[in-house]
């Protein structure tokens, strides 16, 4: 019996098992989580496994506090490992400001473009419109020379 509850015994050490390994102990949290946001349409998931697994190589992981570790760090008495943990934080708010900073500027840039683009377009219909009312008056007026000179 585990709990209070009626358990195979084989079931209960796969279980435990498990949660040793580390196989539910990260998935199942996250996996609650992920379910609770896809509820509230929100597309963000969280994902258990380590940076280096997800693929991302870009990015410093943040070190586990722990419980004691972040009761000092929430009552603000100092520590080295929650100063790295602030600083690495305030690192990646940096980071984020200058990536969105970025994203503007990008977009600004296509915006420019795309102006560019419309005024050579505008420009062009111009000239054609000139170059066929310039066709148009010297036909106009090669016309009226021949029909004078036939008269």
């Amino acid at each position: 019996m585990v709990s209070g509850l009626q358990v195979p015994v084989s079931d209960a050490a796969h279980s435990l098992a498990s949660v040793a390994v580390g196989a539910t102990a990260g998935a199942a949290p996250g996996k609650f989580a992920n379910h609770a946001l896809a509820r509230e349409g929100h597309e963000a998931r969280l994902d258990h496994r380590s940076l280096a697994a997800q693929g991302i190589t870009d990015r410093e992981p943040e070190p586990h506090l722990g419980r004691e570790q972040t009761a000092m760090l929430r009552r603000g008495e100092p520590s080295e490992l929650g100063a790295k943990v602030i600083e690495l934080r305030d690192y990646r708010e940096s980071l984020g400001e200058v990536e969105r900073e970025i994203g503007k500027t990008r977009g600004q840039i296509i915006d420019l473009q795309r102006a560019r683009e419309a005024r050579e377009q505008r420009m062009e219909a111009l000239l054609e419109r000139t170059a066929i009312s310039a066709f148009i008056r010297a036909r106009s007026a090669s016309v009226a020379s021949t029909s004078t000179a036939k008269s």
